[in-house]
């Protein structure tokens, strides 16, 4: 990131881009299997995932050649919630990748 991202700026985009997301997946289920493809990957290794976090994201988020911090923040809770939407149990362990995905960003 070149300039100074806070912790609040992530929150307020990131709510915004669940808030998006939750209004697709109403009219399109198929947004939620897509996004779960995108569990236990890194932000921007799968290109038709782009659209749901980079659109409209701040240029001050971005990182030069790894992804920022913010874009972690964004992309993993958007992944988590988007998994978590699509399930009927109770249980979320079961979900691939979650627990590396998570383990890798410590």
């Amino acid at each position: 990131m070149s300039k100074s991202v806070s912790s609040k700026q992530i929150e307020q985009f990131t709510k915004q881009k669940i808030t998006s997301l939750i209004v697709q997946a109403k009219s399109n289920t198929g947004v939620l299997a897509e996004l779960r493809r995108g569990i236990g990957k890194k932000p921007g290794e799968l290109p038709q995932l782009w659209g749901y976090f980079l659109e409209s994201m701040p240029e001050n988020f971005y990182g030069d050649k790894e992804p920022s911090r913010a874009e972690w923040a964004i992309y993993g809770v958007n992944i988590i919630c988007s998994s978590s939407a699509g399930e009927k149990s109770g249980d979320r362990r079961d979900v691939p990748g979650r627990a590396n995905f998570w383990k890798s960003r410590s």
